[in-house]
């Protein structure tokens, strides 16, 4: 698998959602592949880019599939969601879990995203170092702070992980 960073796509969604008069889940899982990174949209379309594509680019190929998509935004107060909504802890989360990255590696050199997906009021992420995988479950209801996720992921693969 492919060790490559989802950072600038995770931004890119977030922004993207965010953007959106009122602000929706538009995709509901990030697949990364050897040859890019999928997006599976709510109502079942997959376009896939390649892990450096742009903000606009990633808005231009969602556009063409995803009715309605309004461009993005650099106003963080547009669209706002109400802050405990499993769809606002979701898109939220895209930034987090972006920024925040490199935090993945703190216990397990060379440990990336594999995919990322919304399940009812839960995210799985699965994680990879290219050895194993291991998946992270994350409630998005109420309470839910988006602050340094990977850095939890970290420490869950590495206490799954011990000898």
């Amino acid at each position: 698998m492919r060790n490559s960073e989802l950072h600038p796509i995770l931004r890119s969604l977030y922004q993207i959602e965010r953007s959106q008069s009122v602000p929706k889940v538009i995709v509901d899982a990030i697949f990364a592949r050897e040859t890019g990174v999928v997006l599976h949209g709510v109502s079942g379309w997959e376009i896939q880019l390649s892990y450096d594509a742009d903000l606009p680019t990633v808005f231009s190929q969602m556009s063409e599939v995803e009715a309605h998509l309004q461009p993005p935004s650099e106003d963080e107060a547009f669209g706002m969601l109400p802050s405990d909504s499993i769809a606002n802890n979701w898109i939220e989360s895209h930034y987090d879990l972006g920024t925040h990255e490199s935090g993945l590696a703190r216990h397990s050199e060379g440990l990336h995203y594999l995919a990322i997906s919304l399940d009812g009021s839960k995210t799985h992420i699965t994680v990879g170092n290219g050895v194993d995988s291991f998946t992270f479950d994350q409630e998005l209801g109420p309470g839910f702070e988006s602050v340094g996720v990977p850095y939890d992921i970290a420490d869950a693969y590495l206490f799954a992980h011990r000898d």
